[in-house]
C-alpha cells in the first residue's frame, strides 16, 4: 500500500474542497489539460447504474436505496434517480453540495448528518474517485458496511497506481496528485483493503450502452478477458 507521508489535517481538507477547489477553477483546469467528453461520461454512468440495477433487482424490491459517498455535483445521483433508485449523496464540499441541490439531489455533509436526517440501511454504495482522498479509508469502508443491507453492492473506482512511484509526466502526477490524494492503490491493494473491511469481491456483469460497433465489440471482449484494474465491485455478506 502506497501513501503520502505528509497529509493535511481534516480541517485543511475541508477548506480545500469547500474554498480552494471551486467550480470555476475545475473548469479552467479541465480546459487546459483536457477532459472526457460529456457524452462518454454519460455512457460510463449509465453502464454503472444499469449494472447496479441488474445486480440489485435480483435481491431487493423497489425502491433500491443508493448512497453516493463523495458525490460531487450530484450528477450520478440525478441519473440514478431517473432509473428508479432512491438516491442520496454525501460530500464534504459545501460548494459541490450546493451544485447538487440545483439537480434536486439530497446531499449530506457526512455520515453523521446522513444518520440524523436520512439514515437507515442502503442497498448499494458508490465510492468513485474517493478512497484515494481519505486519511482513514478502512474506517470509512467499515462505517459504510455497517449501513448496508446484507447482500448489498459496493462499487469502487480509484486511480490505478501500479508501477507508479515518482511522477514524471502529467498522467502519473494526476494519479498520485500530491496534496489532494493521500493513498495510491494497485488492483491488489484495493481488493485486499476492501475485503479486510468485510466485503467480498465478484465479477460484475457486462452491459451494452453504445451507438457504435466498436463500443459493442469492446463490451463483448470484456466478457472473455477483463484485466485487473482499480474499478471493482464487492458485496456484503448475507
Amino acid at each position: 500500500m502506497m501513501y503520502h507521508r505528509l497529509v493535511m489535517s481534516d480541517a485543511a481538507i475541508q477548506k480545500m474542497y469547500s474554498e480552494w477547489t471551486d467550480s470555476a477553477q475545475v473548469r479552467e483546469f479541465e480546459a487546459t489539460h483536457g477532459r472526457a467528453e460529456d457524452f462518454q461520461v454519460g455512457i460510463y454512468r449509465t453502464k454503472l447504474i444499469l449494472r447496479l440495477k441488474k445486480l440489485l433487482e435480483r435481491r431487493f424490491s423497489d425502491p433500491i436505496r443508493l448512497l453516493d459517498f463523495g458525490c460531487g455535483n450530484g450528477q450520478t445521483i440525478a441519473q440514478a434517480s431517473m432509473f428508479g433508485f432512491d438516491a442520496q449523496g454525501i460530500d464534504v464540499s459545501l460548494t459541490r453540495a450546493k451544485q447538487a441541490s440545483i439537480l434536486n439531489c439530497q446531499v449530506y455533509s457526512n455520515l453523521g448528518a446522513f444518520d440524523r436526517l436520512g439514515g437507515g440501511k442502503v442497498h448499494c454504495v458508490i465510492l468513485e474517485q474517493v478512497l484515494e482522498h481519505l486519511t482513514e479509508p478502512r474506517e470509512i469502508l467499515s462505517a459504510l458496511h455497517d449501513r448496508m443491507e446484507p447482500g448489498g453492492i459496493l462499487y469502487i473506482a480509484v486511480p490505478n497506481c501500479a508501477n507508479t512511484t515518482v511522477p514524471r509526466d502529467f498522467d502519473s502526477f494526476h494519479k498520485l496528485q500530491p496534496i489532494e490524494h493521500v493513498n495510491a492503490f494497485t488492483p491488489e491493494s484495493l481488493s485486499d483493503l476492501v475485503q479486510n473491511s468485510g466485503f467480498s469481491s465478484f465479477r460484475w456483469p457486462s452491459v451494452f450502452v453504445s451507438v457504435g460497433l466498436k463500443g459493442a465489440l469492446r463490451t463483448m471482449a470484456g466478457k472473455v478477458y477483463r484485466p485487473k484494474n482499480t474499478e471493482q465491485f464487492f458485496y456484503t455478506s448475507d
